[in-house]
């Protein structure tokens, strides 16, 4: 066999089924850098083709569309409740949503791929949904006159069991991908249960994190129907 116009002997390693590519790839070169040393100086140890580098360019692009959409998320937010404080809290949920995210995937065995980083940039649209209805409602009750941290409570309660079955139904629509069976399943199997994830955490800090914040940090200018008072008077409990 010739390499690189010269002759040589080709060894084709490759990865057992459900291993790690990028893993594996790592464990090859770092072995090879220990023979490099024990070899002759005429001899010489050249790595032709690694799939590797094709993975990790790709889980590099995803995650940086991923993170891209969440920023985007943020302005979007900004733009649309122009309010600075509703917007900082929701900035808090995406991320604290991904840690926990990451954490169920870590347990469930799944690692950062091109399916799992899908799911996540899918998924990261979908974890500001709960957190934006739970704390509208609370500038609800905030703006009807109601004590703050009651009316995080109240809001947070009243629709906890509509965004609970809005999740839920989203959730019945791509769990099961997981029981695909065949190619397909290896293929899909991760995407579903990293959508899965993140919207079951998104539900979990839409009813904790995001009334706990909206207790301590939440700002918005209230109108005093009293004329004889001041027309806006800042709130900040």
């Amino acid at each position: 066999t010739y390499v690189n116009g010269k002759p040589g002997i080709m060894v084709s390693l490759q990865k057992e089924s459900g291993k790690n590519t990028v893993t594996v790839a790592r464990r090859v070169f770092k072995e090879l850098e220990t023979i490099k040393k024990l070899l002759p100086g005429d001899i010489s140890i050249t790595p032709v083709f690694d799939s590797s580098d094709f993975i990790k360019k790709t889980i590099s692009q995803v995650g940086w569309v991923a993170l891209f959409g969440a920023i985007l998320a943020v302005f979007v937010l900004l733009f649309f409740l122009g309010n600075l404080s509703s917007t900082l809290i929701i900035s808090f949920a995406i991320p604290i949503s991904l840690i926990f995210t990451f954490t169920l995937l870590y347990f469930s065995d799944l690692t950062l791929n091109m399916m799992t980083l899908g799911g996540l940039a899918l998924g990261i649209g979908m974890m500001v949904d709960n957190s934006i209805v739970v704390l509208e409602n609370i500038f609800r009750y905030r703006e009807l006159g109601t004590d703050i941290k009651k009316s995080a409570c109240l809001g947070a309660g009243e629709v906890g069991t509509a965004i609970s079955a809005s999740t839920f139904t989203t959730i019945a629509v791509f769990l099961p991908i997981v029981y695909v069976q065949g190619i397909a399943s290896e293929l899909f199997r991760p995407m579903g249960y990293t959508i899965t994830f993140s919207l079951l955490t998104s539900l979990l800090v839409a009813l904790t994190l995001v009334p706990m914040l909206s207790s301590k940090i939440l700002r918005f200018k209230v109108k005093d129907n009293n004329p004889s008072a001041s027309k806006e008077n800042m709130v900040h409990n």
